[in-house]
């Protein structure tokens, strides 16, 4: 599923290779993941949350039940998180 980089998903019966590093954070819903990504793509992607951390390492922390959010993503923390990107999470 993952080398030490990448993240290989199948989407729709295609291969798709996302870079760890771009990812900037995870909602789960169940045993479903929205995988968001610098530039805006969002991939949806059905994984436990077990087996998602440790595909993607210690880079992430759990800002509340089901929410990843990339250390390296984090701009601010206030009473939302501030992403690099601007985006805001409760």
């Amino acid at each position: 599923m993952q080398n030490a980089e990448n993240l290989v998903l199948t989407i729709n019966r295609k291969k798709v290779v996302i870079s760890i590093s771009t990812i900037l954070y995870i909602l789960m819903t169940g045993n479903n993941a929205k995988i968001h990504v610098c530039g805006g793509a969002v991939y949806e992607i059905r994984i436990t949350m077990q087996e998602l951390e440790q595909v993607i390492g210690e880079g992430f922390i759990q800002v509340k039940r089901g929410c990843l959010v990339s250390v390296m993503a984090i701009h601010d923390v206030k009473s939302k998180v501030i992403l690099s990107n601007g985006e805001l999470l409760d």
